[in-house]
């Protein structure tokens, strides 16, 4: 998708394509609210790895997302755990990036390509889960990611997520390929130094391989040979040689991970 957005005939469509991606993600976002509501349990493991995460002194965790959708901050929100995105509040609260980082003993939300819930209000970025206008504030792929990384909030988010990643002791990858060109050179740096990684999704992507190449100390877990029943880790500690082993259970899904940390 991205690949066809960065074709020259699409830049003038720019505000369409916006629109339309907008309005998919809130349909979307609007089903996954009604399931919170009438069965908030299926949210469990989003919850139960973020209380985890929160466990250390000192009880503090930054999550980065590319995410549009408000999934996160509702099951924080559902479960009485204090996080900060840059808002004060939820209703027509305005952006203001120093809160993320003065906001300790909880969670620090940066969403480095925007939410669903943000919106240009003259001139101001504010949150309202309801729709304020049509200036979406959210980043479409393509290449006017790049031109609109310069501009407010995505220039303050981006220097945060930097910051939360120079500064990160380990990193957990959930459902991330590493093709954004933003977050992607910051973490390679940081792992191939030494720093370790976890990385849980379905299927290890070509391109995830290929960027941690030299990482030195890092846990992949994924489905086996989409074999629903199996689990396949592959890790490497130390520089020494690239291991990997099959286990029965289904350990890449959130909810059985937990079960072995």
């Amino acid at each position: 998708l991205e690949k066809e957005l960065s074709k020259s005939k699409y830049a003038k469509k720019f505000s369409v394509i916006q629109d339309v991606i907008w309005n998919e993600m809130f349909q979307a976002d609007a089903q996954a609210f009604e399931l919170i509501l009438e069965n908030p349990s299926k949210f469990d493991p989003i919850k139960n790895l973020i209380l985890k995460l929160l466990e250390p002194h000192p009880k503090q965790a930054t999550i980065v997302t590319t995410n549009y959708d408000l999934v996160l901050e509702r099951v924080m929100a559902y479960n009485k755990i204090s996080f900060s995105d840059g808002f004060a509040g939820y209703e027509l609260t305005r952006f203001t990036p120093q809160l993320i980082e003065e906001h300790k003993m909880s969670v620090n939300l940066i969403k480095v390509h925007g939410s669903l819930s943000w919106f240009n209000l003259n001139g101001n970025i504010v949150r309202s889960e309801r729709k304020v206008n049509n200036n979406f504030t959210i980043i479409p792929p393509g290449k006017n990611k790049y031109l609109m990384a310069f501009h407010e909030p995505y220039r303050e988010l981006i220097q945060l997520s930097d910051n939360a990643i120079s500064k990160a002791k380990c990193f957990l990858v959930i459902g991330f390929g590493f093709n954004d060109a933003h977050l992607t050179p910051k973490i390679v740096q940081a792992v191939n130094e030494g720093v370790p990684i976890v990385i849980i999704t379905k299927s290890i992507t070509p391109m995830t391989k290929k960027v941690l190449a030299d990482a030195q100390n890092y846990v992949f877990i994924e489905e086996y040979k989409n074999d629903t029943s199996k689990t396949q880790f592959t890790f490497r500690k130390d520089k020494q040689n690239v291991k990997s082993c099959i286990l029965s259970g289904n350990f890449w899904k959130l909810g059985d991970f937990l079960k072995i940390i």
